[in-house]
């Protein structure tokens, strides 16, 4: 094991990664990608009734989700929770794939992939495994804070719920918002900032000591929990400093990309409303557009997963 982590190899080798190997991960997660969107429209049509929905004239109605069922509550509960399984089981088949390829350079070749193997199952506990600690840091947080506050759950959910009535009573009067008004409904929500305050340290804590845990439970195939937290001793500030500058160089990248976006978008209205001959250049663009936001998704999933895996790997081999 190496006395430290090299942060800048790390970074350098994910956008490395990122660069080189974007249509490979573009490979591994078209076709789940493409399923699961399917499910969720499925399941989105299956359960609501969108004629409903759509005649519905107030906009604070949808708030009240049970007269738009057409199934019920429990019905609509369980064949949610059904397809949300679904979900992480393959996206937890995408990020193995990632993993076992910078991990261990395993690849995978075909341009089909759907991957539901022991590895994937690994990972998709260590998933499970991971929210419910996030959760349960939330959870005490958040009870912490309501008992400081003197708040209960009830006053603060019941705030969103009021906010959304007033906005909308605003949006359709056309009336001004007195800020007192707007401060007696707010105020309950400041045990969610402080909810935050309390959960944001022991999280990050978390993320560092459990980056190991997804992609080396696909190496090994075996849940890697114990394992994560002997692995990461001794390297906490060096796996904190990747994360953190992951973040800002990703925000950087992203403010960039933004604006060469805006560029394109704003192309394609000018060209397509000149009509004519400019307006199958509008349709050009548009499409360069379109394939640039795929590619620059992919990039952004290469770098972001292949970041654990390289720290998995450098920490359980030195290289």
């Amino acid at each position: 094991m190496p006395n430290k982590l090299p942060v800048g190899e790390v970074l350098n080798e994910a956008f490395q990664f990122g660069l080189r190997r974007w249509g490979t991960v573009l490979r591994f997660a078209w076709l789940p990608v493409l399923a699961l969107g399917v499910l969720a429209v499925g399941y989105f049509f299956l359960v609501f009734d969108i004629p409903k929905i759509e005649a519905a004239d107030d906009p604070a109605a949808i708030l009240n989700l049970g007269q738009f069922l057409r199934v019920s509550p429990a019905v609509a509960g369980l064949l949610g929770f059904g397809v949300y399984a679904v979900i992480v089981v393959f996206y937890a088949g995408i990020m193995t794939s990632i993993f076992r390829l910078v991990a261990l350079g395993e690849e995978r070749p075909g341009i089909f992939q759907f991957r539901i193997d022991g590895p994937t199952m690994r990972v998709f506990w260590a998933l499970v495994i991971v929210s419910l600690i996030g959760f349960a840091i939330w959870s005490f947080s958040f009870f912490a804070a309501l008992a400081i506050t003197g708040q209960t759950s009830s006053d603060v959910f019941g705030a969103f719920k009021d906010l959304f009535w007033l906005a909308a009573t605003v949006e359709n009067s056309g009336e001004q918002l007195a800020p007192e008004q707007l401060e007696a409904v707010i105020a309950p929500m400041g045990a969610l900032g402080l909810t935050f305050l309390l959960a944001v340290i022991p999280l990050i804590y978390a993320s560092v000591k459990l980056a190991p845990f997804p992609p080396g439970s696909a190496a090994e195939n075996r849940l890697l929990l114990f394992g994560s937290l002997e692995m990461t001793k001794g390297h906490f500030w060096s796996i904190f400093g990747v994360y953190l500058l992951l973040m800002l160089l990703m925000m950087v990248i992203g403010v960039v990309v933004q604006l060469v976006f805006a560029v394109l978008e704003l192309l394609t209205d000018l060209f397509s409303n000149l009509g004519g001959g400019a307006a199958l250049v509008g349709v050009i663009v548009s499409f360069i557009y379109f394939g640039a936001a795929v590619i620059y998704q992919a990039f952004v999933y290469a770098v972001q997963l292949s970041a654990p895996a390289i720290i998995y790997r450098r920490l359980k081999t030195g290289k």
